[in-house]
């Protein structure tokens, strides 16, 4: 006997963007999805075994397909343009069916129609590439291929590198899928260069400047969507593929950086590579969100006296898009938590070289306090400096 799924929506003149997860839809059965923008394209994201997907029927409009023919691994993905409803048939057992990882996607037609949107689906090495302005890029992964037992191994990941920017092009990564206004949403940006950076002077007052980094650190990024944006022409590759980085050391004296968690949370250190002989700024802009009372998550920059900054989130002391500065030779970032399952956050790290100290000047001593915690009064003025400056 069939179980009928049926998932209704307020109708809206322009629909939103769908994710459908293929888990969990008891089997055999139906499921139908309505109010569905007609002219948007669906892509299928899945490692799933084609003898699952085989059992799955998909009908729009006219179209009448099993989802295995949308399962290959094509740098260019296969798509179909659905109407106003899409009707999945499962004929799949219950076992079957929960071990599914895989998940369908739905733009809206406005993305579709946008000759500089498009969709990658991350099964093997992708290289993905932009050319023209405004261009966004929408990176669907698939289940992680890994025999690593590894307590931290993501369900789902992409691992970001060679990334290659034009001179003028500035780019930002996003938690999510766009939405139907997606070219004005900038809330959810997780990774982003250039950075505001700080630029601070004797009488306390600051302001903030475009800072470029030619060099990016490989980024492991815990998500199973996420999406970018650039004005110019980009180029970068994307693997399936998990590397444990809990002591990472940076490659370059001007670099960013990334650590992104989505499930399970060991404590990451980043060491920053310092030059003695020039002055040195660093930064962190994290991005919070903790469900448990009991977690708290640290946001650490220290400096190899012992002198540090912090930033401490918790549930409803959550941060978006917060950026604290050090203005001293920051050489490590500790991030650690009190739970090993603290929820989702971002966090965009970076540190860069200044100007040439006098020969005949050491190093000024820094002016974090060693050993310990900043006043509430300079948490809140390094919390909240890029507030008063935007």
């Amino acid at each position: 006997m069939y179980i009928y799924w049926i998932l209704l929506l307020a109708v809206s003149v322009t629909c939103d963007p769908f994710l459908i997860p293929l888990k969990g839809k008891e089997g055999p059965g139906i499921y139908t999805i309505y109010n569905v923008e007609g002219g948007g394209k669906l892509y299928l994201a899945s490692n799933d075994a084609n003898e699952s997907l085989n059992k799955i029927t998909l009908v729009t409009g006219t179209v009448n397909i099993t989802l295995d023919q949308l399962n290959d691994f094509s740098d260019t993905p296969k798509f179909i343009t659905v109407s106003d409803k899409v009707v999945l048939s499962n004929q799949n057992l219950d076992d079957v069916t929960d071990a599914l990882t895989g998940y369908l996607y739905i733009t809206t037609k406005q993305q579709a129609d946008d000759p500089n949107f498009s969709v990658a689906v991350i099964k093997t090495n992708h290289t993905i590439v932009t050319t023209d302005t405004n261009s966004t890029v929408v990176i669907l992964n698939t289940a992680l291929i890994s025999d690593s037992d590894e307590i931290d191994k993501p369900l789902k990941t992409s691992r970001v590198t060679d990334i290659k920017q034009s001179a003028n092009a500035e780019f930002d990564f996003h938690w999510g899928i766009p939405a139907n206004n997606w070219t004005t949403i900038t809330k959810n940006r997780f990774f982003e260069n250039p950075i505001l950076a700080a630029n601070c002077y004797n009488n306390g007052t600051c302001t903030r400047y475009k800072k470029t980094f030619n060099d990016i650190e490989p980024l492991q990024i815990n998500q199973d969507y996420w999406y970018l944006k650039s004005s110019g022409p980009l180029t970068m590759n994307i693997e399936n593929k998990f590397v444990r980085t809990l002591n990472y050391t940076t490659t370059s004296f001007d670099t960013t950086g990334l650590i992104v968690n989505n499930d399970v949370f060991l404590e990451h250190t980043v060491n920053f590579i310092l030059d003695p002989t020039r002055e040195r700024d660093a930064g962190v802009i994290v991005s919070t969100f903790i469900e448990s009372n009991d977690t708290l998550i640290e946001f650490r920059l220290l400096d190899e006296n012992g002198g540090e900054i912090e930033m401490n989130a918790a549930k409803g002391q959550s941060f978006i898009h917060e950026q604290m500065d050090a203005l001293d030779p920051v050489k490590f970032l500790v991030v650690n938590s009190t739970s090993i399952h603290p929820g989702v956050f971002y966090c965009q790290y970076y540190g860069f070289q200044g100007d040439l100290l006098p020969k005949t000047t050491m190093r000024p001593t820094t002016s974090m306090t060693p050993s310990t915690r900043l006043s509430s009064q300079q948490q809140y003025q390094f919390h909240h400096l890029h507030k008063q400056l935007q």
